[in-house]
């Protein structure tokens, strides 16, 4: 069985750029918060939270940045995907 590889690249103007960067940040800091909260509950005995958990509390601290829902969310699932491995 043969496998191919496409390779694609995006054209971005500035302002799809500065966005796409947006997004990225706001993906990075869910992930980041989310290890800091994890850590925290952990070191309190309790049972870790749920992406699901994670995400609603994150929401709350409204630091999501506009029109970026999916990408914070991403984070945090890919956070608990990589816990349930620990």
């Amino acid at each position: 069985m043969m496998k191919k590889a496409y390779k694609s690249e995006l054209d971005l103007n500035n302002k799809q750029v500065t966005s796409m960067r947006r997004h990225v940040g706001a993906a990075r800091w869910a992930y980041k918060w989310g290890i800091e909260r994890i850590k925290q509950v952990a070191d309190e005995g309790e049972q870790w939270p749920s992406a699901v958990c994670l995400h609603r509390e994150g929401y709350r601290l409204k630091r999501w940045i506009e029109g970026s829902i999916q990408l914070p969310r991403i984070g945090v699932v890919r956070l608990t995907a990589v816990s349930t491995i620990l």
